[in-house]
């Protein structure tokens, strides 16, 4: 009878550890809201590794703020600006894009405009370049302004 008992206990208390180590392990986001996966700098850094080739860093700032220091490989694409949507329409839609402005403000504005568009996934920096400079990530500096592609 103890024994079992005994049994019983150890085994939930191994389904309690597994459980929590998995959740542990799920750093793939920070969370998701609408399609839209909002991710840490740490992970949108793990994200631009991995995903490479089908991954479109965009900065949504001003080319000033741009070229006073953006994401590398980032293309900009200036929020303000009057064409916006349209280069937002040529889009590919078999990319997958990190999205990202300052400090998050113009990228919840901007993810508005992008659920009319087909695009299989955007990845959203949460807090900006603003929280990637906080985790001392990489930036790049430039004279010039370059446009998505």
């Amino acid at each position: 009878m103890v024994w079992s008992r005994f049994k019983i206990l150890f085994a939930l208390s191994l389904v309690i550890i597994l459980i929590a180590s998995l959740e542990g392990c799920n750093t793939k986001a920070k969370y998701i809201e609408d399609n839209y996966v909002y991710v840490t700098p740490s992970q949108a850094n793990e994200l631009i590794l991995s995903l490479n080739a089908n991954l479109v860093i965009v900065d949504i700032r001003t080319p000033d703020e741009y070229n006073s220091g953006h994401l590398a490989t980032a293309s900009n694409l200036d929020f303000s600006a009057s064409d916006f949507l349209v280069k937002v329409r040529q889009l590919s839609p078999s990319k997958n894009y990190l999205i990202y402005c300052r400090s998050g403000a113009r990228t919840e504005k901007a993810k508005k405009l992008l659920e009319n568009y087909e695009v299989p996934q955007v990845y959203i920096l949460d807090g900006g370049i603003a929280a990637w400079q906080r985790d001392s990530l990489p930036i790049v500096k430039l004279n010039s302004n370059s446009n998505v592609k």
